[in-house]
């Protein structure tokens, strides 16, 4: 099973999939600094990195606050978490 959780003050989505722990930080944040401080206002798309392979992007993540949904998407496939926060 896959946990996630959108820690959005911090602008970082953390994912736990088996014992392992992913720490998942936003495309913009490798870009200039004043460029950086206005995408990751907005951001919605994170890359994910391993505690096992800190410096490899693992997959892609999305999160969509709307919905309070979360998208992991290694490759092809997708997954989809399901909020405890409302109810669904």
């Amino acid at each position: 099973m896959i946990q996630a959780t959108a820690r959005v003050l911090h602008n970082i989505i953390e994912i736990q999939s088996g014992n392992e722990v992913w720490t998942c930080r936003p495309v913009a944040s490798a870009t200039g600094a004043i460029t950086r401080r206005i995408a990751l206002l907005f951001s919605t798309v994170y890359e994910t990195y391993r505690s096992t392979e800190p410096a490899v992007v693992h997959s892609t993540v999305s999160y969509h606050p709307k919905n309070d949904e979360i998208i992991v998407q290694i490759g092809e496939q997708k997954w989809r978490t399901h909020s405890s926060l409302f109810g669904r």
